[in-house]
C-alpha cells in the first residue's frame, strides 16, 4: 500500500507539500498540484485517517463507547453495537469501538477526541451518574446517548420507555386476571452499577403493582432457583415478568419443566409469563413467550441521526423515548396481551 512518502517521492516534492496540495490548507502552484494528483492516481494512494483530517473538517469516523464488564450480556451487547455500526455505515461513517469501563472509558474518549480522530461519540450501557456525560459536554464534541442518564442537560438521548414497558407488562397481566406477580430482574451487579434501563423497569414494575393493589415480589437472575425464591416471598404466584437475558429466561422455564407447569403457561388456570425489554426473540422458547421488546435498530439509528445532526450544525439537547409494543405468543392467559 502506497504512503504519502511514496507520493512525495514520485511527485518530487516534500511530504508537507503533498499534504497542502491534498488539503487545500495552503496554496501551491497549479503545476505542483498537478504533479501530486498524478502521483496519487498512479500509486492509487488513499489518505489514512490523519490525512483525511487534514483534507476535510470531518473524519467520517464515529466512536462508540460501549463498556464491557463481567456482567455484560454478549448477545444483547453485540445487537446494539451492530445497530449503531450499520446506521453509521448507512451515512458513510466508520465506527471505532471503545470497550473500556469507568475511568478508563473516559480516558479512551478523551484520547480519540483530542487526537481529532472522530466526528462524534455515541454512548451505550449508560448508568445514572455517568462520568462520560459531563466529559462529553466539556469536550464539546457532537454526541448521542442510548439510554437515560440522570444528567441530560445539553445531551441528545434515545431509548425505549422502559418504565412504560414495565407498566404495560403489569397492566396486561392484571387484565388477564393475574394478582400475584413476580419479577425476575437483571443480575444484582447491574443494579449496583446503576444501569438505568434496569432500574427504571424495576421501579416502574413495583409502582404499577402497588397502584393496582397487586401482590409483587422481585428477585435477580444471577442465581439459580428464581421461581422458588419468588414463591417463598409471594403466596399464590400466578404470573412472571422476566426482565433478564435469554439464558436466565431458559433457567426459569427449566424450573417450571421440573413441575410440569410449563405445559400450562398461558392456559386459563396456568401461569402467565411476559418477557420485558428483550433484544432476542422470545418466540423461540418452549413455550413461546409474550414480550415487550426493545428495538436496537431504532435505538442505534436514532442515536446516529441525532449525532450527525449536531455535526451538521443542529442543536444537541433532545430526549426521545419511544413507546413499547406488545408481541403476543400466547403465554398470557385469558386473552391478555392482545395488541
Amino acid at each position: 500500500m502506497s504512503t504519502i512518502k511514496d507520493v512525495a517521492r514520485r511527485a518530487g516534492v516534500s511530504i508537507s507539500t503533498v499534504s497542502y496540495a491534498l488539503s487545500g490548507k495552503r496554496s501551491v502552484s497549479e503545476e505542483t498540484r498537478s504533479r501530486v494528483e498524478a502521483a496519487v492516481r498512479a500509486l492509487r494512494y488513499r489518505p489514512n485517517a490523519g490525512a483525511r483530517i487534514l483534507a476535510s473538517a470531518r473524519t467520517q469516523i464515529l466512536a462508540l463507547s460501549a463498556p464491557m464488564h463481567d456482567h455484560t450480556y454478549p448477545a444483547a451487547f453485540m445487537t446494539f453495537v451492530r445497530a449503531v455500526t450499520q446506521a453509521a455505515h448507512d451515512h458513510d461513517y466508520d465506527v471505532v469501538l471503545l470497550t473500556e469501563c469507568d475511568d478508563a472509558a473516559c480516558e479512551s474518549i478523551s484520547r480519540v477526541v483530542s487526537t481529532g480522530l472522530v466526528d462524534g461519540v455515541v454512548l451505550m450501557d449508560v448508568v445514572g451518574e455517568d462520568a462520560r456525560v459531563p466529559l462529553l459536554r466539556a469536550l464539546g464534541v457532537p454526541s448521542a446517548v442510548i439510554g437515560l442518564p440522570e444528567d441530560r442537560e445539553g445531551m441528545s438521548c434515545v431509548d425505549m420507555d422502559f418504565g412504560r414497558a414495565a407498566r404495560m407488562c403489569v397492566a396486561r397481566l392484571a387484565d388477564a386476571g393475574c394478582v400475584q406477580i413476580g419479577l425476575v430482574g437483571q443480575p444484582q451487579a447491574l443494579y449496583d452499577r446503576g444501569l438505568t434501563f434496569a432500574v427504571r423497569f424495576r421501579e416502574a414494575f413495583q409502582d404499577e403493582c402497588r397502584e393496582r393493589g397487586l401482590g409483587a415480589a422481585v428477585t435477580t437472575s444471577d442465581a439459580p432457583g428464581a421461581v422458588a425464591r419468588l414463591r417463598t416471598s409471594l403466596h399464590g404466584l400466578d404470573a412472571f415478568v422476566l426482565d433478564c437475558g435469554e439464558y436466565a429466561v431458559e433457567q426459569v422455564l427449566d424450573e417450571l419443566r421440573e413441575t410440569g407447569e410449563h405445559r400450562l403457561v398461558g392456559a386459563a388456570q396456568g401461569l402467565s409469563i411476559v418477557v420485558g425489554g428483550p433484544s432476542f426473540d422470545p418466540g423461540r422458547f418452549d413455550p413461546p413467550l409474550d414480550a415487550v421488546p426493545v428495538d436496537p435498530v431504532r435505538s442505534g439509528s436514532t442515536a446516529v441521526s441525532l449525532l450527525l445532526g449536531q455535526v451538521d450544525g443542529g442543536t444537541a439537547e433532545s430526549v426521545e423515548l419511544y413507546a413499547p409494543s406488545w408481541v403476543r405468543h400466547g403465554s398470557v392467559r385469558n386473552g391478555g396481551g392482545l395488541a
